[in-house]
């Protein structure tokens, strides 16, 4: 609990720590290790239940609906690996967002079963009656309608032979050279994976940071006694390249209902960069990016508004976030990096395992950090690296600004006060306040194939959506996507669910129907939490929140604990004795 971990795995270091204690201290008498124990067991539930933000810190879900593997109008028999959704703002009036779909590996099938596309990234436009589905799950029904998309580039014959994301001349070359010498068999070559959400700017432009990355068969040997797939795949990571996205037409949005097929504009990718960052540096945007107003001290563009990018990336120790001013995005020199340290942005790029780069300590594979109209602040969606199935989910907390101590005095960094008002622009705000603890929010159903991976959370899906229902104002809907594995010939389907939210954050000070959770330690469960209508209760994880700045609050207040419940094991002693 001291170094941010949950009650029920820091309760077992505890224990096993006080017992090593026992054994290995002969000169302390067994009744004052004995004293010792009782004080830490009895103080332990009030330090884990006290200090911001890991005890009782929740978000409030109402419901929780999974829906039927996303479907393709003109593609029906395709694999699609890891969906992500660019949400292009709302135009002519509109309230409404227009989503546009981004795979990485795509494979084609004719009704014979054949092959007949295979290409490293590819994109679709959003085709699902989004109104039907959000109306069933406001009435509180399970949708019957599956997730649709039109896929781009799509031939006559249903394939998809032609990528989104282009090669360089130098990658494709690459690829071809590799797939002759292979004469029909598995060859490699070079992928160029969009691994995270696009980020929208304006309704016509966009961006991506996608990742490139050498995909590596299994090699065949001629030692019969060797398992047949002795090697495995090999994914080697080769850089960020850095993609504009432009829409070069514009359409009516009633153009896109489900009954109507018409031709749809298209958004053209360009890569601006071919290799932005490195492999040799940190992948910066391989987890999204943000649009804000500049880190103080950064002047950003008039004419864009002081707008910049944040890209964030994940490193060995957790996210890590940097700035470039938004007319500057494709020049490295113009980013800054945050430190946790100082608390702010600077020059010098750190490297994948600093101990001060992350401002969100944990393991993370996928996921989307973005900004909630409906709660005001911002949210992390996110699968981590235990290959556990399961979506898990912070927030940041503006009740909980970091500080330093100067004089014995409290000190907030300048402009971030405590429940500071927030705006999508405040995105500088990620690193001067505190996030919350890990919770589930939604295990997926495994796939024959295996586990389950490349989360999102998409919180414009529905919005502009449903706005003449009374509970409108009261849950907010957010679809979760993710890649199943079937474990058959269409190797990969995209997994779907819709979560409703209530308005009010739940946390530390303001705990909805006066209840608050009660550590058992016998059990070392938290009972069920009191709400009627869930599908899956949010429970808090096991996993590091991190030893960063997120958690300089509740190391200081936790290493009193222990030295209090020893002093008063000793004044006990002395007073039964002496």
């Amino acid at each position: 609990c001291i170094f941010g971990y949950s009650t029920a795995w820091s309760t077992q270091v505890s224990r096993t720590l006080l017992l090593l204690i026992n054994l290995a201290t002969g000169h302390l008498e067994l009744l004052q290790m004995t004293l010792l124990m009782i004080a830490l067991l009895l103080t332990y539930p009030i330090l884990c239940h006290t200090l911001p933000p890991n005890a009782s810190t929740l978000l409030d879900i109402t419901r929780i609906y999974p829906l039927p593997p996303l479907l393709s109008t003109l593609s029906p028999n395709v694999s699609r690996d890891a969906p992500f959704i660019l949400h292009l703002p709302p135009s002519h009036g509109s309230k409404v967002y227009k989503p546009f779909w981004v795979f990485s590996d795509t494979e084609t099938f004719n009704s014979q079963g054949n092959q007949s596309g295979f290409v490293s990234n590819s994109a679709a436009w959003d085709h699902s009656d989004r109104e039907a589905i959000l109306d069933a799950v406001m009435m509180g029904k399970d949708p019957s309608l599956a997730l649709r998309v039109i896929d781009v580039a799509v031939t006559p014959d249903g394939a998809i032979r032609n990528q989104w994301i282009p090669h360089t001349g130098e990658e494709l070359a690459f690829n071809t050279a590799n797939k002759k010498l292979a004469n029909g068999g598995l060859w490699e070559r070079i992928a160029l994976w969009p691994n995270c959400p696009p980020t929208a700017i304006n309704q016509t432009h966009s961006f991506l940071y996608c990742s490139i990355v050498e995909v590596t068969p299994p090699k065949s040997t001629q030692n019969t006694m060797a398992p047949k797939d002795d090697v495995g795949w090999f994914y080697t990571f080769k850089g960020i390249s850095l993609v504009s996205i432009v829409e070069e037409n514009t359409f009516s949005l009633g153009e896109l209902k489900p009954s109507a097929l018409k031709p749809l504009e298209v958004l053209t990718p360009k890569r601006v960069v071919p290799k932005m960052f490195s492999e040799k540096e940190v992948a910066w945007g391989n987890f999204g990016a943000l649009v804000g107003q500049c880190p103080q001290g950064t002047q950003g563009n008039n004419k864009d508004n002081g707008k910049c990018i944040y890209p964030i990336a994940i490193g060995a120790r957790g996210l890590m976030i940097a700035s470039v001013p938004l007319d500057k995005l494709t020049q490295k020199k113009s980013y800054t990096y945050f430190d946790t340290a100082s608390r702010a942005f600077n020059s010098i790029s750190p490297s994948h395992d600093s101990h001060t780069a992350a401002f969100l300590n944990g393991t993370f594979s996928s996921g989307s950090l973005v900004f909630s109209e409906f709660y005001e602040t911002f949210l992390i969606v996110y699968f981590n690296r235990l290959v556990d199935n399961s979506f898990y989910i912070r927030f940041l907390d503006r009740q909980y600004p970091l500080y330093t101590l100067k004089d014995g005095r409290i000190q907030y960094d300048v402009g971030w006060p405590i429940n500071k008002t927030l705006t999508a622009s405040d995105v500088e705000a990620i690193g001067h306040y505190t996030w919350s603890g890990q919770y589930k929010l939604y295990e997926t159903e495994q796939g024959k194939g295996g586990f389950s991976y490349a989360g999102s959370i998409s919180v414009d899906y529905f919005s502009g959506l449903g706005e003449e229902r009374k509970d409108r104002d009261n849950v907010s809907w957010i679809l979760l996507t993710w890649t199943e594995q079937t474990g058959e010939k269409i190797k990969y389907k995209t997994g779907g669910a819709v979560v409703g939210f209530t308005r009010k954050l739940v946390n530390s000070t303001n705990m909805t129907n006066d209840w608050e959770p009660e550590y058992d330690l016998l059990n070392e469960t938290y009972p069920s939490f009191p709400w009627d209508d869930i599908y899956t209760r949010p429970e808090l994880e096991d996993e590091t929140s991190g030893i960063g700045p997120t958690f300089l609050q509740p190391i200081g207040v936790g290493m009193v604990i222990p030295v209090v419940a020893y002093a008063f094991a000793i004044c006990v002693e002395v007073l039964v004795f002496y």
